[in-house]
């Protein structure tokens, strides 16, 4: 797994409207959703090749080791990109 803009916060981009309108300039493909409180994004080796902005709240990626705790790889808040990309098998 490989996480790039790890953590990149945008501190001038701070609505998204203007991330909205930079990215129909570009003539960008993109979706905007909300997901409820504890809900999952994406699960591992679901197909996923999407960049994340996090409009607000924070997210929490992990995942559970073989006695089934729970191990966080990063967390993101309000303002941060992510992207991940799982290597084929």
């Amino acid at each position: 797994m490989s996480w790039t803009g790890k953590n990149e916060n945008l501190d001038y981009l701070t609505k998204r409207t203007e991330l909205e309108e930079m990215l129909e300039t570009a003539q960008a493909t993109y979706r905007v959703k909300t997901y409820p409180k504890n809900a999952v994004v994406f699960w591992i080796d679901e197909p996923n090749e999407y960049h994340y902005y996090l409009d607000e709240g924070s997210l929490e990626c992990f995942r559970l080791d073989a006695t089934g705790r729970k191990k966080v790889i990063d967390r993101y808040v309000a303002g941060s990109f992510f992207w991940v990309s799982y290597p084929s098998r």
